[in-house]
């Protein structure tokens, strides 16, 4: 992987943090950290299904567990937090929630579709053949897909929000122990 992608996202991650330290945003520090926890959680959970390519060997940090990709899905899920909780102040959970995944989702599938056309992100065949999904699908030039950045499986366009949607309930949870609990 080029290493500007990867000095791109520290920075990115270094740089939103450094915003929620000088403003003071304690409770955007804690959905940073929390996210951290909930993106790395399920990192492990579908480690067998999900493979991490073409990254330098110095950002894995467990086979093939990336600390870039956490990083920049931390970065998507913690700058989607506070900005809807800072605009909707006065919405529910359910609805600040809701609009919360929609932005995330709107970010994150982008990046997935990129990481899995330039190869840095690959599914397992098993996971493939489970879903009916065969690795010609996702070949470039194959004739099936008329644009190439159409590359990830209507399946997968599905799974990326529900994957969210548990990551974002399981940093929400924790928020609500820590905050409304007190």
């Amino acid at each position: 992987m080029n290493t500007k992608i990867e000095v791109l996202v520290i920075i990115a991650t270094l740089t939103l943090l450094g915003l929620f330290v000088i403003n003071r945003n304690k409770r955007a520090i804690v959905t940073f950290f929390l996210s951290i926890l909930g993106v790395l959680l399920f990192e492990f959970l579908f480690d067998p299904l999900v493979m991490n390519n073409k990254f330098h060997s110095w950002t894995y940090i467990f086979h093939d567990v990336c600390f870039i990709l956490t990083l920049g899905w931390v970065c998507i899920i913690t700058a989607s937090s506070v900005i809807v909780n800072f605009t909707f102040k006065r919405s529910g959970e359910l609805k600040k929630f809701l609009l919360t995944l929609c932005m995330i989702d709107v970010m994150a599938l982008p990046a997935e579709v990129f990481l899995v056309y330039y190869g840095f992100r690959t599914y397992s065949p098993g996971l493939l053949k489970a879903m009916g999904i065969y690795q010609s699908f996702l070949e470039h030039d194959n004739g099936l897909i008329p644009v190439k950045w159409l590359i990830v499986p209507p399946e997968f366009i599905v799974s990326i929000p529900l994957l969210f949607g548990l990551i974002l309930s399981f940093v929400k949870y924790w928020e609500y122990v820590i905050y409304e609990k007190k």
